[in-house]
């Protein structure tokens, strides 16, 4: 994206990303739509406020853009409160203290308080890491939700629209996002089949995975039957294992692991 187009909303980008005058953000949007900045549009819906998210979102829908509306499906994060998002700051900072102690360069320190410090060091380290998981496992965007709903609408219409929704079933940061898109296209039995035409083999192993679901994993494996040969000449083993793994008829399940290495067969 040129960077010079951000010039064009100076005066009202705060308006339009904000919402909080209703007026003056329905103005701005009706210019991106009239402008059809649709790049833009996708960045700027990462980190607006819901109700002007939303609005882009419907936006690029009434004009068949689907494509753009991945990024945020991907990346958004739910819009919380000043007072939610700053909670443990002094927590924080103390791991911060303990985290800048280099012991290998404190020679003077005991041997005791330096295990103890190190001991601190990791239980700050493990609360970092298990408030980021819950952080993301809690993670409710109702923009991003309604951008996958409103795209599985769409499946059976446009070309673009499945895609849309495989990028973000694949590459989501958000693991109910991902598989919730994957179900969409995992339920809608001819955009399975068009992929298996298609060839898009890998493709349907992650949206497999990013399901969750082991029905689906059955069935996807079963509409890639006729895919064996062809993975064999490419010798994809990691869809070959899946299918050997996954599919309903034993036949199948023997000819496909034919083209896996033998050494390979029971590994993940």
């Amino acid at each position: 994206m040129d960077l010079r187009l951000l010039a064009r909303y100076a005066n009202r980008m705060e308006h339009i990303m904000h919402g909080a005058l209703e007026w003056e953000m329905r103005h701005g949007l009706e210019t991106l739509e009239e402008n059809k900045d649709w790049e833009l549009t996708s960045i700027m819906m990462l980190t607006a406020g819901e109700v002007p998210a939303r609005r882009m979102a419907e936006m690029l829908l009434r004009n068949d853009q689907y494509i753009p509306l991945v990024l945020p499906g991907c990346f958004r994060r739910q819009v919380r409160k000043a007072e939610l998002i700053d909670r443990g700051g002094l927590r924080r900072k103390v791991f911060r203290d303990i985290d800048a102690i280099d012991m290998d360069d404190e020679a003077g320190i005991p041997e005791h308080i330096r295990e103890t410090a190190e001991e601190i060091q990791d239980s700050a380290e493990r609360t970092r890491t298990g408030a980021l998981q819950r952080e993301l496992a809690e993670d409710r965007d109702g923009v991003r939700e309604f951008i996958v709903d409103a795209l599985g609408e769409k499946i059976a219409l446009s070309a673009d629209a499945v895609n849309a929704l495989i990028l973000i079933a694949c590459c989501s940061m958000w693991e109910d996002t991902r598989r919730i898109a994957a179900l969409k296209v995992a339920n809608h039995a001819l955009t399975v089949r068009k992929m298996v035409a298609a060839g898009r083999a890998n493709e349907l192993l992650q949206i497999s995975a990013a399901s969750r679901m082991e029905s689906v994993a059955i069935n996807i494996s079963n509409a890639m039957t006729d895919m064996i040969s062809t993975l064999k000449q490419e010798n994809n083993v990691r869809v070959l294992k899946f299918i050997g793994k996954n599919h309903p008829d034993h036949a199948v399940r023997r000819d496909a692991l034919e083209g896996v290495p033998p050494d390979q067969r029971d590994s993940g």
